[in-house]
Parts: structure tokens; sequence; C-alpha cells
């Protein structure tokens, strides 16, 4: 039997299913990996696995959110997704983790909380449309942290919440800081922490080797911070819908 030149083999569905389930924390349905397979069948071959783990991994990062399609209908979630700040944030921030670009994700991660946090703010105080604008702009100078402390003030969500949201990272939501400000030398030590196994071999100075080090793992840290953010909006737009 001959197999189409579009379908994947069964051997790269087992390899697949064995990295995602290794580096991610799940278990990708074999439908899924062919129909996204389907959809990249004219990419780079050589990049062409990779891409379908990273495609899962961000529809993983999002699924949460499927389930407010059914419970509050098809045109009130697409209205909350194509309309609010957060979410073109969001969607820019996954894409850029498909094409493997996970530093963008994590930046991107950072400037949707924030949209987020200021539209959320400017909601609350405004009265109108206009007003809204009006108060969204006062807010673009205002940090992450000011925004928080905005957000708290008006009952929108606390800064515990938030910081539950990102409990997976020791330092909370201020791993989005270390690497949006490109502190290099804190994400060494962060990640060779987590990951004590990293080694270079190769002659390199020590400010290449901490590149590297950063480099190579900021990928699953890229992933981590997509699901906080996509938890993070639902809790901004989804949760407390009946």
């Amino acid at each position: 039997m001959t197999m189409n030149k579009d379908e994947i083999s069964k051997e790269e569905i087992k390899k697949i299913k064995k990295i995602v389930k290794f580096h991610y924390g799940f278990s990708p349905e074999e439908k899924d990996i062919k129909n996204i397979n389907r959809g990249l069948k004219n990419n780079y071959i050589v990049l062409h696995q990779q891409k379908i783990i990273n495609k899962l991994a961000t529809r993983y990062a999002s699924r949460e959110l499927l389930k407010y399609w059914d419970k509050i209908g098809s045109q009130r979630f697409e209205e909350i997704w194509l309309t609010k700040i957060m979410f073109h944030y969001l969607i820019y921030a996954s894409m850029s983790y498909q094409v493997g670009i996970p530093i963008a994700t994590i930046c991107l991660c950072r400037t949707a909380i924030e949209s987020g946090l200021r539209e959320k703010i400017a909601e609350r105080l405004a009265d109108d449309t206009t007003q809204m604008m009006n108060k969204i702009k006062e807010l673009e100078e205002k940090r992450l942290w000011s925004l928080i402390k905005n957000a708290e003030h008006e009952g929108i969500i606390s800064k515990n919440e938030i910081e539950k949201i990102f409990q997976k990272f020791k330092e909370g939501r201020h791993v989005l800081d270390k690497f949006i400000h490109g502190d290099i030398m804190w994400i060494k030590d962060f990640i060779e922490t987590k990951y004590e196994d990293t080694e270079v071999i190769g002659s390199v100075n020590e400010l290449e080797k901490s590149k590297i080090i950063a480099n190579s793992k900021t990928d699953k840290i890229a992933f981590e911070i997509l699901k906080c953010t996509y938890k993070l909006a639902e809790t901004f737009y989804f949760k407390n819908l009946k």
C-alpha cells in the first residue's frame, strides 16, 4: 500500500506524540496531528515536525477558552475574541511561538497583559466609547506593576490572583520583566536553576555561553508563559460570563 505524499507516517506520529508528552505535558490526538500536517504540507520538510509540535502546543495553551464557545454561544465568543485588544496580542504571541520565536512570544504576552489591564480598567471607569478611549490613552504610560495596582483598586483582579496564575514560576509574573528587559545574567541563572543539566560544549566566552544557555531553554518557558496569559485572558473576559 502506497502512502499519499501528504499523509504523515505512523512512526512520525508516534515520535511527535512522544516529544509533546515529554516537553509539554499533554498527549495530542492523532487526528489533530494529521490535520496540522495537512495544513503545513507545503512548509520546509526539515522544520515540518517542529511546526506540527509548536502548533499543537499553542492549541493546548488556549484550549480552556473553547468551552465558552458552547457556554455563551459562538457569536458572543467571537465578538470577545475579535474585539478585545488582549486577544490581538495573544494571537501574535501564538503565531510567534508557532514559527519558532519564543522570546517574541514572551514579549507579546506581556504586551497582551498590559493591553488587557488598560482596556478592563478603562471599561470600568468610562461611560461611553469615546470616554473609554480617552481613559486608555491616560493609562498608556503606566507600567505593568502600576496597572495591576489600578486593576486591584477597581476590583477587576487582585495582585494575588495574577501571581497565582503565574505560580509555576517562583518569581511570579516578574519573570516577564526579566525576559522583556533582556536581563541576560538573571535569565542565565534562572534557567540553570530550572535546568541543571544544561551544558555548553566548545570554546566560547562566558557571555556567549550565557546567551546559548538562555536561548536553548526559552522555548519551554515561553510555552508556560503563553498558557498563563491565556488563563489571565479567560479570567478577564470569560470566567464570570453567564
